[in-house]
């Protein structure tokens, strides 16, 4: 394998490696040995046997948490079903769930749905708690009842991360086919691509191949949370192998139809999608961050699993994006972000001091002063007064969760720094700051939507960032 010429001639001084292959596992390989990567990755080109690069004791079989890379898993499920004549991608979300009994269903449809164009919310409201099944296994008379969070902008007529969206997505995979979301994964994907590796909500880590998550220097274990309430947005697993086997069968016709590919690689219409040639996709959930980059011209398959983060995560995707281009130049040329416009509601402003009141406004700033600050006790007290706990009488549960989201907050903020307040904003009820970076290349935006028991306390906080992945 041409890991070998690497591992003789020395990554800095190769003279008789020089392929697009050759250099894009240069890539890989050189941010393997820095820290920024591990886990399981592969390089494939066309037909070839993929290239892999594994961390000690982690196998091509090993389970990943593979987070919102779900998502993509959820797009093949329901194109599968559009092949099968079952739904059309303009259908609406009505049509398909009559138990989801409010008049928004009827102004969304599944192609507003795949490509964040929906208007719907962020997360759902129930309090953070997120999705629940029922004996069987199923999560669509729960999804059904979620009537309440409907669009917050005309859908179609701009783009909005929505893990909600997914969820419904995959209530509609469930009503359209009668099985669990579970169940239809393993009929419409897994079963006909042969993966043996990828499944639904494994929850207790450790065991048959599932991997812990581990985040920090020194590294500490922060994968105990459950994952299965993330559904259809980001509860499954997969193995590096498994990811391969998909990769090869997005672009074979007995699996998706040309139709249905050109969808996929469009990203359904969506109006800012990257280049058709390609897709890319990430995936976070504590412990776990993967970037996975899959081009039909020219065709290559790079796929970076990651169970191991010391530094910025946000390396990852850049890292994949590197190694893209050894095949794709283009890649490393489309990186042009989002900006807080006043059409999108954004009121501009110097800093937090020019905000009006809002109900959530001390507390979100306060939080935002504290990740600016660096000091990661400073950052969690203040996100947990935000989400109504007292920091002084919190379980060790509550101080080590809380722990790890300052943390991350604070790599973000600290790698990329400084930050400075530009804009905020309502969408809905939840209150939105965004952040710029002293170069004005990168931003981040936090949101946090406020408690149905208390309005000056968060039921949610997110964060969003721009500029950082290509």
């Amino acid at each position: 394998m041409k890991w070998a010429c690497l591992a003789l001639a020395g990554i800095l001084a190769l003279t008789a490696c020089q392929s697009g292959e050759d250099r894009a596992i240069a890539e890989l390989t050189q941010a393997e040995q820095a820290g920024e990567i591990a886990g399981a990755h592969s390089i494939r080109v066309a037909d070839a046997e993929p290239t892999r690069l594994l961390r000690s004791s982690i196998t091509p079989e090993s389970r990943f948490r593979i987070a919102s890379l779900t998502k993509v898993l959820t797009q093949i499920a329901i194109l599968r079903l559009a092949d099968q004549g079952e739904l059309s991608l303009d259908q609406s979300l009505a049509s398909l769930r009559p138990n989801l009994r409010a008049e928004w269903p009827e102004t969304v449809t599944i192609r507003h749905l795949l490509n964040f164009s929906s208007g719907l919310p962020h997360e759902l409201g129930n309090e953070g708690e997120g999705v629940r099944f029922d004996a069987r296994g199923s999560a669509l008379a729960f999804m059904d009842a979620q009537t309440e969070s409907g669009p917050r902008f005309p859908p179609g007529s701009r783009t909005a991360y929505s893990n909600l969206g997914y969820l419904h997505l995959g209530a509609v995979i469930e009503a359209v086919t009668g099985q669990t979301y579970a169940e239809a994964i393993h009929t419409l994907v897994s079963q006909p691509v042969g993966l043996t590796e990828t499944g639904f909500g494994r929850d207790d880590l450790g065991e048959d191949g599932h991997l812990h998550g581990w985040e920090g220097d020194p590294p500490v274990q922060v994968s105990g949370h459950p994952i299965s309430q993330r559904y259809s947005s980001g509860g499954l697993h997969a193995s590096l192998r498994d990811m391969e086997r998909l990769s090869a069968a997005l672009q074979e016709e007995d699996f998706l139809s040309p139709a249905a590919q050109d969808e996929f690689f469009t990203q359904f219409g969506r109006p800012d999608a990257r280049d058709p040639a390609y897709m890319m996709a990430t995936g976070h959930v504590p412990g776990f961050t993967h970037a996975w980059l899959v081009s039909r011209d020219p065709e290559f398959t790079i796929i970076s699993l990651n169970n191991a983060i010391a530094g910025n995560p946000r390396v990852i995707p850049d890292t994949v994006t590197r190694a893209g281009s050894a095949f794709l130049p283009s890649l490393a040329e489309r990186r042009d972000r989002y900006r807080p416009t006043a059409s999108d509601g954004w009121t501009a402003i110097r800093g937090f001091d020019d905000m009006p009141d809002h109900d959530l406004r001390e507390g979100l700033t306060a939080t935002l002063n504290a990740i600016l600050s660096g000091s990661e006790q400073q950052a969690r007290d203040a996100l947990m007064r935000l989400h109504g706990l007292d920091p002084t009488t919190a379980d060790e549960a509550d101080l080590e969760d809380f722990s790890g989201f300052a943390r991350g907050h604070i790599r973000i903020t600290a790698a990329f720094g400084p930050f400075h307040p530009i804009a905020w904003r309502l969408d809905g009820e939840r209150l939105q700051i965004y952040l710029e970076s002293e170069d004005n290349q990168r931003g981040i935006h936090f949101a946090a939507q406020p408690s149905d028991h208390n309005p000056a306390v968060a039921s949610t906080v997110s964060l969003g960032t721009y500029g950082f992945d290509p």
